[in-house]
């Protein structure tokens, strides 16, 4: 069996301007490497932030990931002994955003059973103000139809793409509903949703990403949130 941690500099840059506020010096990722008969495991996630809750926040949704694979399958006890292959277990990130008190981190994860046409692949995201998670709807003020604007504009956008001609497919997969939109981050022009392969298009389109423009959302935000994201501009 093959097994190591490797805690290695992070190689490839992230967006936004860096903030000695947020990491330390050096932002490291952390790289877990597992093979043995059944499975292969292949994990990066970045630590090294200087508020121990961002990093502590980041592992635990590591080893969510880790243990909801390492549960039994139940198909794979209908699997002929002589199905060639492994499970496997593989994800990457990038801080997809970054500020003296904002941060966002983008996991893809790709998860494969022995005997599976191809691997499930989705994507989850953590985001953080002032070392804090937070969530969609702590952005806004109370009682906004911030989400449905957001559904509007995803529907428009992935319909131009011209990628799903099945309109209650792209309808259920843009509704205005938390389910849709828990995968989201930051970023210079608003607030970026990234939608799961099959949830607007077919496997083959991957993962669809719609950016939100802040004047779409700007009256809903409340104004700590844009002052901490965006500044004062």
């Amino acid at each position: 069996m093959k097994k190591y941690i490797l805690i290695a500099l992070l190689a490839a840059g992230t967006a936004g301007a860096a903030s000695p506020h947020l990491h330390a010096v050096t932002l490291k990722a952390v790289t877990i490497k597992n093979e043995n008969a059944k499975q292969v495991i292949d994990i990066q996630y970045p630590q090294g932030f200087a508020n121990p809750q961002i990093n502590q926040t980041i592992e635990h949704r590591i080893q969510s990931i880790r243990q909801s694979f390492d549960k039994p399958d139940p198909e794979a006890q209908n699997l002929p002994a002589d199905v060639p292959g492994k499970d496997g277990l593989t994800i990457t990130y990038k801080v997809m955003f970054e500020n003296q008190q904002a941060v966002s981190v983008l996991f893809n994860v790709s998860a494969y059973r022995r005997g599976a046409a191809h691997p499930n692949n989705t994507v989850q995201t953590l985001n953080f103000i002032n070392g804090n998670p937070v969530a969609l709807g702590e952005l806004f003020k109370d009682n906004t139809n911030a989400l449905q604007k957001m559904a509007d504009f995803s529907y428009e956008a992935i319909k131009k793409k011209a990628i799903n001609d099945d309109e209650q497919w792209l309808r259920e997969g843009t509704k205005a509903t938390a389910e849709n939109y828990k995968n989201w981050y930051f970023s210079s022009k608003g607030i970026s949703i990234a939608f799961d392969p099959y949830q607007v298009a077919a496997y083959v389109y991957g993962p669809q990403t719609v950016t939100i423009p802040r004047a779409v959302i700007q009256d809903a935000l409340r104004s700590d949130v844009i002052k901490a994201v965006w500044g004062n501009e």
